[in-house]
């Protein structure tokens, strides 16, 4: 499509896959399957011209994020990425508190929603392939990983419950919107609906006195609701705004949740009462996102521009006095949304 900077025209130039980019002097790339195709643009009618012709042959793409794996520059020059790498392709690592590299975790793969167990000794993910993906249980001291989902659409977000006998994850199984589903974390037994509604939802956390589940609903924006397990297990919304707010998680006694929010034009890190009382508190100082409580709760680390970042609460979180944020780790997070829930080990001595 093709939108005007001074009107509400929009337009359709071509129907294709995936990412489309304008180069000089005047045509229009776009990715029709794996083949990259350019046609003649007439910028004075905005209109395209002629036929479009292949440019380059199984270039990589993703069409699940609609995104390609090409760029061009002003002068033409064409740089693309052969099919066959994936977009998703990523390489997990351990990493002490100075950001030293400790060792890698398995190969390259489609890692995604990778979250620790409360022990440290699993982890769970998700394998994507194309628009499809199921969720993986991998046994740290064995070195083992075993299939957990096998519904054909996308099971993903799984956390773990905090005895780690348990994980709710979402899954598009229904159709489009994302439930949620919660299923013994040895793989016994069914998969069980524990939340449908009309919009889709991530888990992002599990109170470790197992009696609320927090999670991201995706409306107009992204809103944080908390789900009790007990009672009538009616959905309580926390924060239900038109800002992006989610990726919230429960301090370990449960009296706080902390989140991202893009309330004030970047994101940054609050923190909030639970239940709420209506004060907040900004954490971070220069933005941030995927915030963490370490063990006791005493810290809450959280990541901005690929760092990952410390604010000590010097045991006085309900006064909120909260320390200066300090960069541990520098620049080591290619993709923040790996970075989730609780991919430091119980010590908080390794992220993951």
């Amino acid at each position: 499509y093709l939108g005007s900077l001074d009107s509400k025209e929009t337009r359709r130039l071509v129907s294709s896959d995936v990412m489309g980019a304008f180069a000089p002097p005047d045509h229009l790339f776009f990715m029709r399957a794996s083949t990259l195709m350019a046609q003649q643009f007439d910028p004075g009618r905005l209109e395209l011209q002629g036929d479009p012709f292949p440019v380059a042959e199984d270039v990589g793409s993703n069409t699940a994020n609609s995104v390609a794996g090409f760029a061009l520059s002003d002068t033409g020059m064409l740089a693309f990425r052969p099919g066959g790498s994936s977009n998703d392709d990523r390489l997990l690592r351990w990493v002490d508190r100075s950001g030293k590299a400790l060792g890698d975790l398995g190969g390259v793969a489609t890692h995604d929603s990778v979250t620790l167990a409360p022990d440290g000794q699993r982890f769970v993910e998700t394998r994507r392939d194309g628009q499809a993906g199921d969720i993986w249980v991998f046994d740290l001291s064995r070195g083992t990983s075993t299939r957990f989902t096998f519904d054909p659409a996308i099971d993903d977000n799984a956390i773990w419950s905090s005895d780690g006998n348990r994980l709710v994850f979402a899954s598009a199984r229904d159709g489009s919107v994302r439930n949620l589903y919660v299923k013994s974390a040895g793989g016994a037994g069914q998969d069980e609906l524990l939340l449908k509604t009309d919009y889709s939802k991530y888990p992002t956390d599990w109170s470790r006195d197992g009696r609320y589940i927090l999670y991201t609903e995706v409306k107009n924006s992204l809103d944080v609701w908390v789900l009790p397990l007990f009672g009538d297990k009616k959905p309580i919304p926390f924060l239900n705004t038109s800002f992006q707010e989610g990726r919230a998680r429960f301090s370990p006694d449960a009296h706080w949740i902390a989140y991202a929010s893009d309330e004030s034009g970047t994101g940054q890190i609050y923190v909030q009462s639970f239940p709420p009382s209506g004060g907040k508190w900004q954490i971070s100082t220069t933005g941030g996102v995927e915030p963490h409580w370490r063990g006791a709760g005493r810290e809450l680390v959280y990541v901005n521009s690929g760092a990952i970042w410390s604010v000590d609460g010097n045991e006085q979180w309900n006064n909120f006095k909260a320390g200066t944020p300090e960069k541990l780790v520098e620049g080591v997070i290619r993709n923040h949304t790996l970075f989730t829930r609780n991919n430091v080990t119980p010590d908080g001595r390794r992220p993951l």
